[in-house]
């Protein structure tokens, strides 16, 4: 009974982020249906096949590292293990990914933390934190410093099993795109910006009218003046959703987003039903996709944002006193949640001890 409520609440508040942004313009005609990639050749008659999905279009990074991902675990097992991967709404709706992995109608595929806020308070902090952890920081309390157990944690009661250390860890994000120039707090008051997570009570609490959908549906609301502003990842992934074509400006700042961390996860029951040897294979696998999918979204980031600069944005720092204000939310978001929720207070605590740790040490160098 516990698992059909929580499911039915998930529905419900997905539903109702929809109605929130009912200003939205009419959605456009559904795209063509995706084609999977070919079956390599090879491959036998036998093969375990799996569907896999990300929560993001082609041309951006975690859609880049899932492609990677599948074509890897498919030679490595010599095609015993058929590894399909497919864009966000690939199979099932984009940030349905969870549920999606829940009912096996995919059997793995990418689940960020925040999506599940709606229902788990706490969820989203296990994914990063508005003035957080840094990328390699927040990985290493993933994987040492209890942060894996507390997500498995929050989904014991789901078909849903996590690989750790498997999934995407994200550089920090772009502060974002607008259409307006940002050039004091002033400036973002009553900014229709398109947010994510933790972000949008923080950003509404500055003045920010904040606004929720899917980053494939951002191109079509800043070109028409839906919105104002977005913001939805690093420089790669925005040019690969063609922001640099609605949006004159681009602000840089590590405060929003500081790193994010996606995680890779697949049905516990198709998991189990593997091989052992592919079992092994796969978290293996992932787990060194993991350390390339950084250090490309880096690279990566780095070579698109002069591209953005050649296109002609405007690139620039947001200022500092919109920062310094983002901090103060922040901390108040954050301190009011652990008062409400002591998971949120156990999660904040072991983050800080785990912070204190790492900067008592690579601090020093």
């Amino acid at each position: 009974m516990k698992r059909k409520v929580v499911m039915l609440m998930l529905s419900v508040a997905v539903a109702v982020s929809m109605v929130l942004v009912g200003c939205a313009p009419e959605a456009a005609p559904p795209a063509e249906e995706e084609e999977a990639p070919e079956t390599p050749s090879g491959v036998s008659d036998q093969a375990i096949t799996w569907k896999l999905q990300t929560m993001m279009p082609p041309g951006t990074a975690p859609y880049d590292s899932l492609v990677r991902l599948s074509d890897a675990i498919t030679k490595a097992s010599g095609g015993r293990l058929v590894f399909t991967p497919f864009a966000a709404g690939g199979v099932v709706a984009a940030y349905q990914e969870f549920d999606g992995i829940d009912s096996n109608a995919i059997q793995a595929g990418h689940l960020n933390f925040a999506i599940l806020t709606s229902i788990f308070p706490s969820a989203s902090i296990m994914a990063g934190r508005v003035g957080g952890m840094w990328p390699t920081q927040l990985y290493g309390w993933l994987t040492h410093g209890g942060g894996h157990e507390f997500q498995e944690a929050l989904i014991e009661d789901f078909d849903v099993r996590l690989l750790k250390g498997c999934g995407i860890i994200e550089p920090p994000e772009i502060w974002c795109h607008s259409r307006v120039p940002i050039n004091g707090l002033a400036d973002t008051q009553g900014l229709k910006l398109r947010t994510f997570g933790d972000c949008g009570p923080i950003l509404a609490a500055m003045g920010i009218a904040t606004v929720f959908m899917p980053p494939g549906e951002v191109y079509e609301a800043m070109s028409r003046g839906v919105i104002d502003a977005c913001e939805a990842g690093g420089a790669y992934n925005n040019w690969g959703m063609g922001w640099h074509e609605v949006a004159d400006y681009l602000y840089l700042s590590a405060v929003r987003s500081p790193s994010l961390y996606t995680n890779f996860a697949v049905n516990a029951k198709a998991f189990d039903e593997l091989p052992s040897d592919l079992q092994a294979l796969v978290e293996e696998v992932s787990r060194q996709e993991a350390i390339v999918a950084y250090m490309d979204a880096l690279v990566k980031d780095a070579t698109y944002i002069q591209m953005f600069e050649d296109y002609g944005t405007e690139v620039g720092t947001i200022p500092i006193e919109v920062n310094d204000r983002l901090k103060a939310e922040a901390a108040k978001f954050y301190d009011a949640k652990a008062a409400e929720y002591p998971l949120i207070a156990d999660l904040l605590q072991s983050q800080r001890e785990f912070e204190k740790l790492w900067d008592g040490y690579v601090g020093r160098w």
